[in-house]
């Protein structure tokens, strides 16, 4: 699957770089397996090589796949609360040489590295890439095939109960008993935290307009998900992990993310979506998975040195390096490429056949990106492109 909005897949595919013309410089994402994060300590028990999640660097040669630049009672609580946390000012999450095997026949991680740091970081990937299987990892309920976690420097799963008394987890959707009301339930969710915030949780829904006296299977997607954003973030986290709910309208979706944003200063945030186009603007780093691989860089530099090629008919142009087509698809009239590479350079290009030229978006460009690299790799010997 692909991504919410991804178009369908066409023949049309990107051309070989001529090889003699020598290697190009490449599409602004490196290989995994090029890019060593600086001071990361080896994987302790994978037996090949480390492979580090891929920076999305926009001048980054490529190799092998392309790379990134009426409310419930409002008592104060029996003690004043605690103030929340601060988010973490080094990592928050470190995965060295990690392997998750596959599910339903899709490889999650194989053998990545991954340090996740302090503010807002989007987790894009396709439906069944993994990215529930990824959360939940860095929860510590369920075990690496391969590789060492660390969250706050603590080793999952050994510390599991430790992590997630630090964690808040929105998932995809609310369990719930039925008859059970939000008051009930967040009387019984504060039972297991000593930093529980009770005043500040029935604040917040009551700011969020969640019912709290009507039994939980009544209540709509939106308010569930709202009632398990702020329970998630009750008892003061350091990392909220918030697997978007797909249930959710557009719109509903769009006011879970506002109402996260509105809490970022809190916590660290990792939002898994399967809709780039939502992570636009709310995200400071942005984390590809395909494939069993990560791509990581600064969601600002995302479309940096990305064009859309709109080409008439069959005209397929010649790209000389170092430009570098990332992905082809089916245009209005023609063949659409997102191509890498400088402006100077693409505005080198001559203009037969091509209809129109443009950055770009942040969609376009984190849609071309996860194609690329859920690309099968090149065979043994094939030209590198």
């Amino acid at each position: 699957d692909e991504p919410s909005g991804a178009r369908e897949a066409a023949d049309e595919v990107c051309p070989a770089p001529d090889p003699a013309a020598g290697s190009s410089a490449l599409p602004p994402l490196v290989p995994e397996d090029e890019a060593p994060s600086a001071g990361a300590a080896a994987p302790s028990d994978p037996p090949g090589p480390e492979r580090q999640a891929a920076p999305l660097d926009p001048g980054a040669p490529p190799a092998g796949a392309a790379a990134l630049p009426a409310t419930g009672p409002l008592s104060s609580d029996p003690a004043p609360s605690a103030p929340a946390a601060a988010p973490p000012p080094g990592p928050v999450a470190q995965l060295r040489g990690v392997s998750l095997g596959a599910r339903r026949g899709a490889l999650l991680l194989e053998d990545q590295s991954w340090t996740l740091g302090p503010g807002v970081t989007g987790l894009v990937g396709s439906a069944g890439a993994g990215k529930t299987a990824l959360c939940e990892l860095l929860l510590g309920l369920s075990r690496a095939r391969r590789g060492s976690v660390e969250v706050f420097g603590l080793a999952l799963p050994r510390a599991g109960v430790e992590v997630r008394s630090q964690v808040g987890y929105l998932p995809q959707d609310l369990a719930v008993v039925p008859g059970l009301t939000a008051i009930e339930l967040v009387e019984f969710t504060g039972e297991a935290y000593p930093r529980w915030r009770r005043k500040w949780v029935f604040e917040r829904l009551a700011r969020y307009q969640v019912p709290t006296r009507t039994p939980l299977e009544r209540l709509g997607p939106r308010p569930r998900a709202l009632l398990a954003m702020v329970l998630a973030l009750g008892h003061q986290p350091r990392l909220v992990i918030a697997d978007l709910p797909t249930s959710l309208d557009g719109e509903s979706r769009a006011h879970l993310l506002d109402a996260l944003a509105s809490e970022r200063d809190q916590a660290a945030l990792l939002i898994a979506s399967d809709r780039p186009h939502e992570l636009e603007g709310r995200c400071d780093e942005l984390a590809l998975l395909g494939q069993g691989r990560l791509q990581v860089g600064a969601a600002a530099s995302i479309a940096h040195d990305l064009w859309r090629l709109d080409l008439v008919g069959d005209a397929r142009p010649a790209l000389p390096p170092p430009l570098v087509c990332l992905d082809a698809g089916p245009g209005a009239e023609g063949a659409r490429w997102t191509v890498a590479g400088a402006a100077a350079a693409v505005a080198a290009l001559p203009t037969q056949g091509v209809r129109g030229l443009r950055p770009a978006t942040f969609e376009e460009a984190v849609l071309a990106r996860l194609r690329s690299l859920n690309a099968p790799p090149p065979r043994a010997g094939a030209a590198r492109a």
